[in-house]
């Protein structure tokens, strides 16, 4: 609270969200976020503390650099709560309100009373913050000490049965062994008539083989693959999910589409005209349906993975990692909706917030719900581009054979009709088809 109070005695009241939204000023977002700024500093000291005495390799080239990150940190924290302590032991003026001379030895002291206070409240929440990883990093230990005798236990508990249970096995296998009769085999063939049936049974099994062989087959080709080679889906069902996936795709983009003019709309509106903020509205703009599909597409991946990718696994393997991942992305689009909705409201001035603020939110749960199928959507719309293309292929080679056809149509009748003209016109010239021989002198 002193900080939010310094910070607001600086940069004066600014609100950070619009009107219908809570009032939160900008010194108490930068005061909460010194103060988690602190804590996780002592949590970064303990980290590389602990990951340094526990390392079994030699550490990397940069592992020493970012090993003395937090401590500069915990410094310029250190001199930022010494600078706001300062100003506000300034404002109270304790010195003249004890009436102490300005030359006195404690002047300086009293005069500067709370940046001591500033110090020791960062190195305390620095430490506050060590202690909290050092616990958890103990409890974990225990439960993992705690998980491996209780696996140690229960597997020598398991494995002690098991050698009993094979003792008494082996015990019985050879007292069964020891009193099995050798006659019951053969008494066993000799009242199954296999010893006097041997030859007649082979004999009809050569005849049905020889029979199977040689028999022409009852089923075509076609049969045969239709019967053990099932699809796995039909030429309806991959026609279906081609259009579907197409069709959430381009909804996907219609919604980022729209979502960007709203964005680009509002900030036009709200900034100066300069064409450097026309730039910024514009980055804004495209930025922001793609941070929306972006974690819809990761949120998809970290809970049913994607058809063609699977990213997130790829980048981080480990299941801690993902739960982390996988909270990061939640509160990121709560957040984004919600900025959404109230760019929403300040769009239309407040009118209807619940009409067009599920509006918005329904605008970003398209945005984010669909972005799982854009994998599926994008490599749908490239195999029904190629398939028109191929249509478009074929259409176009059955048009320019039908004009073949008919040019070879129109030149066999061209043809026709000139040896037809041909013919009347050696009627009519009277030409005659026997040769003529010259005239003997």
């Amino acid at each position: 609270f002193l900080l939010a109070i310094f910070f607001r005695e600086v940069i004066g009241s600014y609100r950070v969200l619009p009107y219908p939204l809570p009032d939160l000023q900008a010194s108490n977002l930068i005061a909460l976020i010194i103060f988690v700024a602190e804590v996780a500093t002592g949590w970064a000291v303990y980290r590389s503390g602990d990951r340094g005495a526990n390392a079994t390799r030699a550490k990397a080239a940069g592992a020493g650099f970012f090993a003395v990150i937090p401590w500069v940190m915990l410094g310029v924290l250190a001199i930022v709560e010494l600078a706001a302590y300062s100003t506000l032991s300034l404002r109270v003026n304790l010195a003249q309100r004890l009436h102490i001379d300005a030359g006195a030895p404690v002047y300086v002291i009293a005069q500067y009373f709370l940046s001591f206070l500033g110090i020791g409240l960062t190195l305390l929440l620095a430490y506050l913050g060590h202690a909290i990883a050092e616990g958890i990093a103990e409890r974990r230990r225990s439960v993992l000490a705690r998980q491996i005798i209780t696996s140690l236990r229960r597997g020598k508990n398991t494995a002690l049965a098991q050698v009993a249970q094979l003792r008494l096995l082996i015990e019985r296998i050879r007292e069964t062994a020891t009193h099995f009769p050798t006659t019951i085999a053969d008494d066993f063939m000799r009242q199954l008539g296999i010893v006097e049936r041997r030859e007649q049974v082979l004999h009809v099994v050569e005849s049905f083989a020889v029979q199977a062989l040689t028999a022409p087959s009852a089923v075509a080709h076609a049969d045969v693959r239709s019967a053990y080679a099932r699809m796995v889906r039909t030429r309806s069902q991959v026609w279906g999910d081609l259009i579907l996936s197409s069709t959430l795709a381009v909804t996907l983009l219609l919604a980022g589409v729209l979502t960007a003019s709203e964005v680009v709309s509002l900030l036009l509106e709200v900034g100066p005209s300069a064409p450097m903020w026309q730039v910024i509205a514009w980055t804004a703009g495209f930025a922001a349906p793609l941070t929306l599909i972006g974690l819809g597409a990761l949120g998809w991946n970290l809970a049913r993975g994607l058809r063609y990718a699977n990213p997130a696994a790829a980048a981080l393997p480990e299941r801690r990692g993902q739960a982390a991942l996988w909270w990061v992305v939640i509160f990121g689009s709560v957040a984004a909706t919600v900025t959404l909705v109230s760019m929403a409201i300040a769009v239309t001035f407040g009118r209807l917030p619940f009409v067009f603020g599920g509006l918005a939110v329904l605008q970003a749960g398209i945005l984010i719900g669909f972005a799982g199928f854009l994998d599926r959507g994008a490599v749908a719309i490239l195999h029904l581009t190629y398939l028109a293309w191929l249509a478009t292929t074929r259409i176009g080679a059955l048009v320019v054979a039908g004009v073949a056809s008919m040019l070879e149509l129109l030149c066999f009748s061209l043809r026709i009709f000139v040896r037809l003209l041909a013919i009347l016109g050696d009627v009519v010239r009277g030409r005659s088809m026997e040769p003529t021989l010259p005239a003997v002198q």
